[in-house]
């Protein structure tokens, strides 16, 4: 996990749990107490040297992403049984920044430096979501050989990324207002 993560106070611990009423167990975030950490609430997050020091107690650590740093994250995912697809691997190749393997081992996180033009996107028909505020993604630290170990300034990239999941979420739909161009960061 890069250092300059590391130095920020925006880690959570998380728990695999199954919300009252949810089909699928989710990953809740947590303080070190074990309370409820939420990733829209600086005051629950912790640094990373603390959240390393309780994570034994919980399934893992997470960043959460803030409007007040420069990080934005592209979460890949295959279906449960498949492969990343060649238009994961052409993506997450485009971002070329911090790449990891998610918890599954069934994705990859990229994080960029780079502001979206709009809100986060889920687009789960292609298994590509993208955010850089009020989430948290779990960390793993584990990377992908071939690819940067380092954050890079990607806006362009992450720009057109998010582009390209914007169109794809909303085609088809009427009255849709494209999102405006990102600003550099």
């Amino acid at each position: 996990i890069p250092a300059e993560l590391r130095n920020l106070d925006q880690w959570v611990m998380w728990r695999r749990e199954q919300p009252a009423g949810k089909k699928k167990p989710t990953k809740v975030p947590r303080t070190p107490t074990g309370a409820l950490a939420k990733s829209t609430d600086p005051a629950t997050w912790c640094s990373f040297a603390t959240a390393l020091a309780a994570a034994g107690r919980f399934d893992g650590l997470g960043f959460c992403f803030s409007e007040h740093d420069p990080y934005t994250g592209c979460d890949f995912d295959a279906k449960e049984g498949e492969a990343l697809t060649a238009a994961h691997w052409a993506a997450i190749n485009a971002l070329s920044s911090y790449s990891e393997r998610s918890q599954s081992g069934r994705g990859i996180h990229v994080i960029t430096k780079a502001k979206l033009p709009g809100p986060g996107q889920n687009v789960r028909k292609l298994g590509m979501e993208i955010y850089d505020r009020g989430r948290f993604f779990v960390m793993t630290g584990d990377t992908v050989d071939g690819l940067p170990t380092t954050i890079e300034e990607r806006q362009t990239e992450t720009a057109a990324h998010y582009q390209m999941l914007w169109d794809a979420k909303n085609a088809g739909k009427p009255d849709v207002t494209p999102p405006p161009a990102a600003a550099p960061v």
